[in-house]
C-alpha cells in the first residue's frame, strides 16, 4: 500500500511538473535582442528576411558593423540573457499575421524570431533557448507602430558532443581483442 501511495504521488508531481498552463511568456528586447533593422520594409517576408537576420547576426558577433546596409539601417541589440556569439540563420520557416501575436516554441525547433512593428522596425530576437510559448510587447518600447507579424527562423545547429559512443566503442574492441587473445594461443 505504501508503494502504491509513493508511487502516485511521485507520478502526480511528475505530471505537474510536465504539464504546461497554456499561458505565454512575454520576452524583451532587453533580455532577448539580437538587434533590428528600419525601416522594417527593407528585407522583409520570404526571401530576403533571413538575409536581414543574418546582417542582426553579424552585428552581435562583432563580424559587421552597425549601421547602413542594403537600404536598412542595422541596430545592435541589448540581449543582456544572450551568448557572445549566435550561430548563422539557415532558414525561413514561416510567419503569422494574426493576433495574439504568439509562436510556439515549446518544442525549441526555432531559433530566432522577428517582430515587424509597422513598417518602422523589424526587430530579431534569439530564442533558441525558451522552450515555451512566445510573445513580445505589442508597441516595441512601449510607443510607436503596433505590431503587424512575427516571423521565425532556424539556426545552423550547434557542434554536438560525443556523448560518450567513442568511448564505448574503443571499450568494446578492447575487451573483444582481451577475450580473442585469452581464448585464441598464438
Amino acid at each position: 500500500m505504501k508503494i502504491s501511495k509513493l508511487l502516485l504521488s511521485g507520478l502526480t508531481a511528475a505530471l505537474m511538473l510536465t504539464a504546461t498552463t497554456g499561458s505565454a511568456i512575454q520576452i524583451s528586447y532587453a533580455d532577448y535582442g539580437v538587434g533590428y533593422w528600419s525601416p522594417a520594409s527593407i528585407f522583409n517576408g520570404d526571401p530576403v528576411i533571413d538575409q536581414g537576420v543574418q546582417r542582426s547576426i553579424d552585428v552581435w558577433n562583432g563580424d559587421a558593423a552597425a549601421g547602413a546596409f542594403g537600404g536598412a539601417t542595422f541596430t545592435k541589440g541589448a540581449g543582456s540573457l544572450l551568448p557572445t556569439t549566435l550561430p548563422d540563420v539557415i532558414a525561413y520557416v514561416n510567419r503569422d499575421e494574426s493576433s495574439p501575436y504568439q509562436l510556439d516554441n515549446s518544442l525549441g525547433l526555432y531559433s530566432y524570431m522577428t517582430a515587424k512593428y509597422g513598417n518602422d522596425k523589424q526587430v530579431v530576437f534569439y530564442i533558441a533557448d525558451i522552450k515555451d510559448i512566445i510573445t513580445v510587447e505589442n508597441k516595441f518600447g512601449g510607443s510607436g507602430p503596433g505590431l503587424s507579424h512575427l516571423s521565425w527562423l532556424t539556426a545552423a545547429p550547434a557542434s554536438v558532443p560525443d556523448g560518450g559512443l567513442t568511448v564505448m566503442l574503443l571499450g568494446a574492441a578492447l575487451t573483444g581483442i582481451g577475450l580473442v587473445r585469452r581464448f585464441v594461443r598464438f
